[in-house]
């Protein structure tokens, strides 16, 4: 479930930076219509908070283009490499963690789309060792009746 979250990230990054919104003007109810749960948006918006934080504190001016080898073009579909690329952009992902998903998946895929990408991004990016971002278990705090 943790794909949902990155689901999440990507939408809300999405509307910040391509409709030049601010975070508190981004419309959660579209992303509740959608089927997401308040504790999935919770989860989303905390990581923002605390990686908007660390890109602050960063403030580092980056943004290397990535361009792919003829083997890794093979495995890509032109839909995963650009939504690998807006990751980059969201800030989502930075250089090591593409050079990381790109290798990871050269290893184990013959071909590559989005759901196996969001698949590494929950697993790589939301829950790194000593995770700066703290506990993003959406479900953490709900009880089944």
């Amino acid at each position: 479930m943790q794909e949902r979250i990155v689901e999440i990230i990507v939408f809300i990054l999405s509307e910040i930076k391509l409709n030049n919104k601010q975070l508190n003007d981004v419309n959660l109810n579209a992303l509740e219509k959608m089927g997401f749960s308040k504790s999935e948006l919770n989860a989303a918006i905390s990581w923002l908070f605390d990686r908007l934080y660390l890109l602050e504190k960063e403030k580092k001016d980056r943004k290397s283009f990535r361009i792919l080898h003829d083997v890794e073009r093979y495995i890509f579909s032109p839909q995963a490499y650009g939504y690998l690329l807006q990751l980059s952009e969201l800030d989502i992902i930075d250089e090591n963690d593409m050079e990381y998903i790109i290798d990871i998946l050269i290893r184990t895929s013959q071909t590559v789309d989005i759901t196996e990408i969001n698949s590494l991004i929950a697993s790589i990016v939301l829950q790194r060792t000593g995770n700066y971002f703290g506990n993003l278990n959406p479900y953490e705090n709900e009880t089944v009746n």
